[in-house]
């Protein structure tokens, strides 16, 4: 919120409503209450921590002024809007940096030379999610190169493990942890997914894979130009390295061409370092 330009977040509660197949107006939840206290005091809460909650409609009225996000909200009559759309449009926020206990926590056990997999493995809209025997195909190809790999998994079954690999169940189900673990990454990687928002709008190394799927709008070639970014070119605040890879699949082959072509480049800016430091 605050890269909107907002300088106070109010968590409203309230019922979604949506249109059935008949036209009749039904109350709709993707989440159990239960799974939406859980999301609100681990996922968002740790990225907002001046935020006031409300426990009831009446209550948030009371913070209601002229010029609240989005233009038009009132409590009585709420809209909705992507704020992801107006970020991407404006090309400009502030990076959400974590805790220095909780990066120090996140430094000291990984190092700064693990690369970092985001799963989405979601029941929700279960078409974006990720081709999982692909990516451990591609972990296992980076340790063979002498790579070190971790999983992060979805939220919806943090405990999941990997093979042999490194599973992070904290930075799934609390984004103050997950924040720092990609803070200290050497490289991110993962599809479109909300958590790498994180790396997004950010400085933090990314390959982001999988970025159109046209089983929902804000993940179609449509919103991609909508929010000013064309599909195959890169968003303005990219660093050379995070890029979105525009390839339909995550499939192993299109994982490994990619990361590898990253690594070279890691590689050869490292020698540079190197260089620059004989040089005096």
């Amino acid at each position: 919120a605050l890269n909107a330009g907002c300088d106070e977040v109010v968590f409203v509660p309230g019922i979604r409503l949506t249109q059935n197949q008949n036209g009749e107006i039904v109350h709709f939840q993707k989440c159990s209450i239960y799974e939406q206290e859980f999301r609100l005091n681990h996922l968002l809460l740790p990225l907002c921590r001046r935020a006031r909650v409300c426990t009831s409609r009446e209550e948030a009225q009371s913070f209601w002024h002229e010029g609240c996000y989005p233009d038009g909200y009132t409590v009585e009559k709420p809209i909705d809007r992507h704020l992801m759309l107006d970020v991407m449009r404006a090309g400009a926020f502030k990076i959400i940096h974590p805790s220095p206990d909780s990066r120090e926590k996140a430094l000291k056990a990984l190092g700064d030379d693990t690369i970092i997999i985001t799963m989405r493995e979601s029941a929700i809209r279960s078409q974006r999610n990720c081709n999982e025997s692909a990516w451990i195909e591609a972990a296992h190809w980076l340790q063979a190169k002498g790579h070190k790999v971790a999983f992060i998994p979805d939220t919806d079954n943090p405990y999941k493990t990997f093979g042999d690999f490194m599973s992070i169940p904290a930075a799934a189900v609390d984004s103050a942890c997950r924040l720092a673990v990609y803070d200290v990454a050497m490289l991110n990687m993962g599809i479109n997914t909300g958590p790498l928002s994180l790396c997004f709008y950010s400085k933090r190394p990314l390959l982001y894979f999988k970025p159109v799927n046209a089983s929902t709008k804000v993940t179609s070639e449509w919103f991609w130009r909508l929010c000013n970014i064309e599909p195959g070119s890169q968003p303005a605040w990219f660093t050379p390295f995070q890029k979105i890879v525009w390839e339909p699949e995550d499939d192993a082959e299109t994982i490994i061409k990619y990361v590898g072509a990253w690594l070279d480049m890691h590689q050869a800016e490292q020698s540079e370092k190197v260089q620059e430091v004989a040089c005096g």
